[in-house]
C-alpha cells in the first residue's frame, strides 16, 4: 500500500479542509510533531478511513458505541458539524490500483451514522463501496492493522520488559488467534447473560402455561372460521351492490344521474339572462330610447331643414325688394 493523500475536513484538532499529499513510491510513511500537534489524531483518521468500526483505535477508545466515536473527532469551529476523512492509495491484489474512500458523517444528528463511498482509479464503485469492509481485508486485515499502522510512542512500550504481552498480542492477531480468543469471550459472556433471563419454572406453572397455549390456539380457529364467513359475507354483499347498480340504471338512474348535469345548465343559463338583462338596463339609461325614436328623429330633423330654408328665402326675397325699391 502506497498512501497518496488523505484529506480531513473539520476532523478533530483540523478545522476546515486539511489535505496531506504523499509524493514517494515506498509503502513507508513518518509523521512527525510536537505533542498535542495531531499525530495521533492523523493515525486515526487513515484507520477510520480504512476499517470504520472495525479500526483498532476505535476499540482501545473509551467509546463503547461507533457513533459517539465519530461524534468525539467533529470540530465545530465552523458551526457546521459536517466532518468526513478521505483517503487515496494505489494497492496490488491482482492488479494495480488506486482507491479513495470516503467517510463522512453528520454532527447535528442525534444519531450519527457514516456515509462511505469507494472510488477506484477515479470511478465511484458500487460493488466496493458496500463491500469495503470484506474487500479491504484482503490488502490489510483489520486484525494486523496495528503491525503496520501505530503510534511511535507505543515504540518505547514494546522495547519495554513488560511488552511480552504487546508482542504476544501482536502475533496473535498476526496469525488470527485473537479472533478466537475474542469469539470465546463473546460466546462466554452471551451464555452467562443468558442463564441470569433463565428462571425456574415448576410443573404447576409449566401445566398452567400449556393450558392458557391451547386455549389461545382455540380462539384462533374460532376467530379464522368468523373471518372466513365474514369474508364471504362481504363478497356476497358486493355482488348485491353490482346487481343493485344495474337494476338502478336499467329503470332510469341514468336520468337521477344526469339531473344534477341540468340542474347546473339551468343555473348557468339563468346566470347569463340577468347578465343580459342588466346589460339592457344599462343601454336603456343611454343611447338606446333615442335609437328606439330613431324616425321620429328624422322626421324633426327634416321639418327643421324645411323651415331652416324657408326662413332662409323669405329673408333673401325681403332683400331683393329693398334693393330694387332703392
Amino acid at each position: 500500500m502506497i498512501i497518496k493523500h488523505l484529506l480531513m475536513h473539520n476532523f478533530g484538532v483540523y478545522a476546515g479542509d486539511n489535505i496531506f499529499r504523499f509524493t514517494g513510491k515506498k509503502p513507508i510513511v513518518l509523521i512527525g510533531g510536537m505533542n498535542g500537534r495531531g499525530k495521533t489524531t492523523f493515525l486515526n483518521a487513515v484507520l477510520l478511513a480504512l476499517y470504520g468500526s472495525k479500526s483498532f483505535a476505535f476499540r482501545e477508545s473509551p467509546y463503547k458505541q461507533y457513533g459517539l466515536y465519530l461524534r468525539s473527532f467533529v470540530n465545530e469551529n465552523d458551526r457546521t458539524k459536517k466532518t468526513f476523512v478521505e483517503l487515496e492509495f494505489e494497492a496490488e491484489t491482482n492488479e494495480r490500483n488506486t482507491y479513495r474512500i470516503q467517510r463522512s458523517w453528520d454532527g447535528n444528528l442525534q444519531r450519527i451514522s457514516e456515509i462511505i463511498e469507494v472510488y477506484k482509479d477515479g470511478i465511484l464503485d458500487e460493488f466496493l463501496t458496500d463491500n469495503w469492509n470484506m474487500y479491504v481485508e484482503e490488502i490489510i486485515p483489520s486484525g494486523i492493522a496495528s503491525l503496520f499502522f501505530f503510534d511511535g510512542e507505543k515504540i518505547s512500550e514494546l522495547a519495554a520488559e513488560s511488552s511480552d504481552e504487546m508482542i504476544k498480542d501482536s502475533i496473535k492477531r498476526l496469525l488470527g488467534i485473537n479472533v478466537i480468543e475474542q469469539l470465546s469471550d463473546d460466546l462466554g459472556r452471551t451464555t452467562r447473560r443468558v442463564e441470569k433471563s433463565i428462571q425456574v419454572v415448576d410443573e404447576k406453572e409449566l401445566v398452567q402455561k400449556r393450558e392458557l397455549k391451547e386455549e389461545c390456539e382455540a380462539k384462533a380457529v374460532k376467530i379464522e372460521e368468523e373471518l372466513a364467513k365474514l369474508q364471504q359475507q362481504k363478497e356476497q354483499i358486493s355482488r348485491q351492490k353490482d346487481e343493485a347498480f344495474d337494476q338502478f340504471r336499467s329503470i332510469g338512474g341514468i336520468v337521477s344521474e344526469q339531473k344534477s348535469e341540468q340542474e347546473k345548465r339551468y343555473h348557468e343559463l339563468e346566470t347569463d339572462i340577468k347578465m343580459l338583462n342588466q346589460q339592457l338596463i344599462d343601454l336603456s339609461a343611454s343611447e338606446l330610447p333615442l335609437f328606439m325614436v330613431r324616425s321620429l328623429l328624422q322626421n324633426i330633423q327634416e321639418q327643421v331643414d324645411r323651415e331652416r330654408e324657408q326662413k332662409n328665402n323669405a329673408i333673401f326675397e325681403s332683400s331683393a325688394l329693398f334693393v330694387g325699391a332703392k
